[in-house]
């Protein structure tokens, strides 16, 4: 009987070679419904675009490695079909040892005869049609999803501000839209959401389901917004049989993990003695591969957090690992994990990281210094009664709400070892089984969620209520109680008139600030105008300085900079001197306007720098506190005739000097011929 409809089988070309310089040459046989097709001597790029083109649901071969020689270049191969196509090896797998293709093919009752390239892609199609072989499997049966914004807003400009708020919201959008469909979908995942104001910044889903299943409702888009949809790798390929899948025997070491839930997750495990097994802190850490980590170490019995309540993860996690979730009757503050922290790790020279790693170390030591006390009471009962007991199994036991008596009752008879056995959390089940054996029960679970949500929404509700309403009442009484202490008439009236009095005080504030106000808004107005003036090239922008001192023209020039070019409005332009004015002339302004008359000196220096001077009766300064600006074309105008009266003044000048020198020589030359 046929597992699958649609396989593709094949098989590398003599000669060729994955590892080689020479691009290797494939076979390849067709099975798709009954009906066959043969395809020979195929590039490897020529291969991979037949594969997207028929869309099989397996790829078969003899030996998988003749498509890459290492496993990065598996990974690549796999990427680059369609996401449901499984690619098998028919002859078994490394793990569980191979068989030559011919042996496999008469044990399945297929004819072998003479083995060409076609006629081993075709025995490879056919067995893996019938479900003989190893699928090869490079990802997680989980799936990332990121959403992040697509541009970046830039720096500075008018809307930068609100480019950046809109891409924001976008990417919140389009993560709550995402959240929808996969609700609806009934797909479990873990949600983290990198919130900024105004919406979030970056989120990232992690669903527990394959690639396949997860892009038929969504999609990866690049736009103002980014979604990638993304397999997530194993650590190392595994085989997986196409008829079976085996079952791992289940540890046996009882557990506490101590988990800091995040983008960064922080992992303490304890043993139930207190000895730390495992102890760091993985960004983007899936649901499954935690499952995994942790059912390696032993029996997670404990999932411990350091808040209250605790995060979500932990009651799925402790669905998952048949675990208990312990949480402490209030939040643990700062100071309290360090006290927990600081004495454990400095006894057993330990390097804490960061602070992912000292919450979950926190919520791991605070969950066995739970237990302790209870742990060695049952253990020196035991003793007492002349009982040896599995230490680690009597304390599962007691984790499992048993009570002291009945674990070491149980422990001790003979027949009641193999009910501890029963009691014990089940032999680990394949993932890839267990999400499956979940699915059934994800819809009414989901509904119960929302419900719960619900209910919890409206208690939190009602609980802020209930604490806005008794703020409330302890204010009344408050007044209450004064009202009763200032009972006389006449001390009543007093507080009343004083209440009249500060009424109409507050009432002149407020007008006062309601005038500087519109003041405000009125010269906000203003200062806009002239900046877009400015920016379209209407006005030029004026530096101002209040006086004409060196200490001012420094204090500007940190706040707003002088530079090359820029022209100069001195609000005080007296004082100052010709060492003044050079300070000026060094940063190489264009011109400077001054509000009042200016020393000699200082107008010689600028004059010698070639730079213009003028008075605000010349030019029309627009001005809003330290913010001015005058008119381009009517200033370009002015520093035009101001240089052309100059250019005027200096042609005269040089023609007097011109008519003195000939006036001299006439002089001397009648002095000489008398």
């Amino acid at each position: 009987m046929e597992m699958f409809k649609r396989v593709l089988g094949v098989d590398i070309l003599p000669t060729s070679s994955p590892s080689s310089k020479t691009p290797p040459k494939y076979a390849a046989f067709l099975l798709n419904n009954g009906e066959e097709r043969t395809y020979d001597r195929l590039s490897k790029r020529e291969l991979i675009a037949l594969i997207n083109s028929i869309k099989p649901d397996v790829v078969a071969l003899d030996n998988v490695f003749e498509l890459a020689s290492n496993q990065k270049g598996i990974i690549s191969f796999i990427a680059s079909c369609p996401s449901f196509t499984r690619l098998v090896q028919v002859t078994g797998s490394p793990v569980n040892g191979t068989l030559p293709l011919s042996v496999v093919a008469s044990q399945n009752g297929i004819q072998v005869g003479e083995l060409s390239p076609v006629k081993t892609a075709e025995i490879c199609a056919k067995l893996a049609s019938r479900g003989v072989g190893y699928v090869v499997r490079v990802f997680e049966n989980e799936t990332r999803i990121i959403i992040a914004r697509g541009r970046c807003p830039g720096h500075g400009g008018w809307s930068s501000e609100r480019f950046r708020r809109r891409v924001y919201n976008l990417v919140l959008q389009t993560t709550k839209e995402i959240q929808k469909r996969l609700d609806d979908a009934g797909l479990e995942y873990d949600l983290y959401v990198e919130e900024v104001e105004g919406g979030a910044k970056r989120s990232k889903f992690t669903v527990y389901a394959e690639r396949s299943v997860v892009e038929r409702l969504v999609k990866s888009y690049r736009g103002d917004v980014i979604v990638a949809v993304q397999p997530i790798l194993l650590e190392r390929l595994e085989w997986i049989p196409l008829s079976q899948i085996p079952s791992a025997p289940a540890p046996k070491k009882g557990l506490i993990v101590g988990l800091d839930p995040g983008v960064t997750c922080g992992i303490a495990v304890l043993d139930l003695n207190g000895n730390l097994l495992l102890l760091e802190s993985e960004k983007d850490l899936s649901r499954m591969a935690l499952v995994r980590k942790l059912t390696s170490l032993g029996v997670p019995t404990i999932i411990a957090s350091d808040v209250n309540p605790p995060p979500s993860l932990l009651d799925k996690l402790a669905g998952i690992l048949n675990s208990r979730v312990f949480y402490p009757p209030r939040s643990l503050t700062i100071s309290e994990k360090r006290e927990l922290v600081q004495k454990f790790v400095e006894e057993r020279h330990i390097k804490v990281q960061d602070s992912h790693q000292r919450d979950a170390l926190a919520s791991a030591l605070k969950a066995f210094l739970a237990f302790k006390n209870k742990f060695e009471r049952a253990e020196a009962r035991a003793r007492s009664m002349g009982y040896y007991v599995p230490s680690d199994q009597l304390k599962i036991m007691l984790l499992k709400g048993l009570s002291v008596s009945e674990a070491i009752s149980t422990l001790s008879q003979p027949k009641a070892t193999e009910e501890v056995k029963e009691e014990r959390p089940p032999q680990q089940i394949n993932l890839a089984v267990l999400l499956n054996k979940l699915e059934s029960y994800r819809v009414k679970i989901k509904k119960l969620r929302r419900s719960l949500i619900r209910v919890k929404e409206q208690n939190a509700t009602l609980a802020a209520e209930k604490g806005r309403l008794e703020e409330e009442l302890q204010r009344l009484r408050d007044v209450l109680e004064n009202v009763s202490v200032c009972a006389k008439p006449e001390d009543s009236e007093r507080i009343l008139e004083r209440y009249k009095e500060e009424i109409k005080a507050l009432k002149r504030v407020i007008f006062d600030l309601k005038e500087e106000l519109s003041k405000a808004r009125h010269e906000i107005t203003n200062m806009k105008r002239m900046r877009m003036m400015e920016i379209r090239g209407v006005v030029y922008p004026l530096k101002v300085i209040k006086r004409f001192t060196q200490n001012e023209i420094h204090k500007t020039d940190e706040a707003v900079g002088i530079n090359k070019g820029d022209i100069v409005f001195l609000l005080d332009g007296s004082g100052g001197g010709r060492a003044t004015a050079d300070l000026l002339i060094k940063k190489g302004v264009k011109a400077v306007i001054s509000e009042t008359a200016m020393s000699h000196m200082a107008l010689e220096a600028f004059l010698e720098a070639n730079i213009p001077v003028f008075f605000s009766d010349e030019v029309n300064v627009k001005q809003i506190d330290e913010f001015a600006v005058v008119d381009k074309k009517e200033f370009d105008a002015l520093l035009s005739r101001y240089f052309e009266e100059k250019e005027k003044a200096e042609r005269e000048k040089r023609k007097r000097q011109l008519e003195k020198l000939l006036e001299d020589y006439r002089m001397e030359r009648e002095l000489g011929l008398t």
